[in-house]
């Protein structure tokens, strides 16, 4: 996940989204990703899938994780 938010940083991209499972929650909030929405998804017969709409900003601190350069 580092190696992606590196180059997602090198690109200028200042925040990334992504969408979690319930039971992967911790695993995200771990890595700093903070939960924006909960949402679902109406499945047949009545059942629907619950997940999580999560997203971490890249601009917090300065580290560029392991895709850092030298000036």
């Amino acid at each position: 996940m580092a190696l992606l938010e590196g180059m997602a940083r090198l690109h200028g991209i200042e925040t990334v989204a992504l969408e979690s499972s319930l039971v992967s929650k911790r695993f995200y909030e771990d890595l700093g990703y903070e939960t924006i929405r909960k949402s679902f998804i109406q499945l047949p017969k009545g059942k629907r899938l619950d997940y999580l709409e999560m997203q971490k900003s890249l601009n917090k601190g300065q580290n560029l994780g392991p895709l850092r350069t030298r000036s």
